[in-house]
């Protein structure tokens, strides 16, 4: 009887020992592993929309992250779209000094005034920047049009106008070379029409230092003659007005800009 005892208090202790040193293990299920595994992986992102390839097909290699800039300005309008109430507006997406870093022309209104602003994406490419202004002609108008470009081998100039006029119609229109230079727009005025609203005035036309030209065709030289033996071509510029600033229309604007692609909203007057 004792000797029945004792073999199964050992057969106890044995059957103990071995549920201390072999616990039991509980694996994760299929569901709970791919949970853990998006949460750890910081490439996956599920706000980001996708960029399709034929989105973004031709746009030069030296464009880092392209997809990246493109869906940032698109994601982040509502901080460069301030337009409020006012329904005129209007922008743009370029690379005004060639740098790889996309800009936004935006363009409104505030108190019936025209305003410019421009942005960048950041040298970390993780923001946008809204860029100084250097000059006292800033163009309040950046629409669907041909624009000519001057290269003398470091800045891009852009010729562009700038419109100052009261409410009788008498004011002043200045022709502008605007270029982008270690992050600051400027704005360099080449010449300008004075107008009065009088039907028997006659519009007048004078350089820079004020010499007078005799008429609107030597106005228009203007940018030929102060940037001669420079590389000239012609920039289409395609502007968008959606609220909503869609990723597609962000690309189309920039791809436009780089001559990739035509635009039918791009007018035939070229400054």
């Amino acid at each position: 009887m004792k000797r029945s005892i004792s073999i199964l208090l050992l057969a106890a202790l044995i059957l103990s020992g071995c549920s201390e040193t072999e616990p039991q293990v509980t694996q994760p299920t299929i569901d709970e592993t791919i949970v853990i595994e998006d949460e750890e992986d910081p490439d996956t992102d599920s706000s980001d929309p996708p960029v399709p390839a034929s989105l973004i097909a031709g746009i030069p290699s030296n464009y880092a992250d392209i997809d990246k800039q493109l869906v940032m300005i698109s994601q982040m309008h509502e901080t460069w779209l301030t337009s409020g109430d006012d329904p005129d507006f209007y922008y743009a997406v370029t690379d005004m000094d060639n740098n790889g870093r996309l800009e936004v022309l935006y363009m409104t209104e505030h108190d019936g005034q025209p305003e410019l602003n421009v942005y960048e994406i950041s040298p970390t490419y993780d923001s946008l920047e809204e860029l100084p202004f250097e000059g006292d002609a800033v163009p309040e108008l950046l629409s669907n049009n041909h624009y000519r470009r001057f290269f003398d081998g470091e800045t891009y100039k852009y010729i562009v106008h700038d419109y100052t006029m009261d409410d009788l119609g008498n004011g002043m229109i200045n022709k502008v070379a605007m270029y982008l230079v270690d992050g600051v727009v400027h704005f360099d005025v080449l010449g300008y029409e004075v107008i009065l609203h009088d039907p028997d005035y006659r519009p007048t036309f004078y350089d820079a230092n004020g010499r007078s030209l005799p008429d609107e065709d030597e106005f228009n030289k203007l940018p030929d003659e102060v940037f001669a033996g420079q590389d000239m071509e012609m920039i289409n510029v395609e502007t968008l007005s959606d609220y909503d600033a869609e990723l597609e229309d962000i690309t189309h604007s920039f791809k436009t800009f780089l001559g990739l692609q035509e635009s039918d909203y791009v007018y035939e007057y070229t400054f």
